[in-house]
């Protein structure tokens, strides 16, 4: 949630219109729950939920950084530098958080079934 309130945030701290603000809401929570969803995924289809996922992040990061930073300018040059600060941040850590995710999803986890008191050992992915 504190994703939609920054996003909702700036948004309004670059006037955009009501139609953008709403699309960048509805991308960031879309992106929100393909990650949820790339993690409970067991099987191979958790990747394309993992690339739309990126894929709507990349749409955010485009349109914080050039769509939005012309009604941003038109504000003066303390909100452009706030707004630039602020969106880079996010940008930074919304690209990090989207790598740091991959990694869980390449692991390759075996163990034994929950009624057995013993534990397998772990496989090899791919063993």
């Amino acid at each position: 949630m504190i994703s939609a309130l920054v996003l909702s945030y700036l948004t309004d701290v670059a006037t955009a219109p009501p139609s953008t603000s709403q699309l960048v809401l509805i991308l960031g929570l879309a992106r929100v729950a393909c990650l949820a969803a790339a993690s409970c995924i067991t099987a191979s289809s958790r990747w394309v939920f993992w690339l739309v996922s990126f894929l709507l992040w990349g749409g955010i990061a485009v349109t914080l950084t050039r769509g939005l930073m012309q009604s941003v300018m038109r504000r003066g040059k303390q909100v452009t530098e706030v707004y630039t600060q602020i969106a880079n941040v996010l940008v930074i850590t919304w690209g990090v958080h989207q790598a740091r995710t991959r990694a869980p999803l390449s692991g390759c986890i075996a163990s034994a079934p929950a009624s057995s008191s013993r534990r397998a050992p772990a496989l090899p992915c791919g063993g």
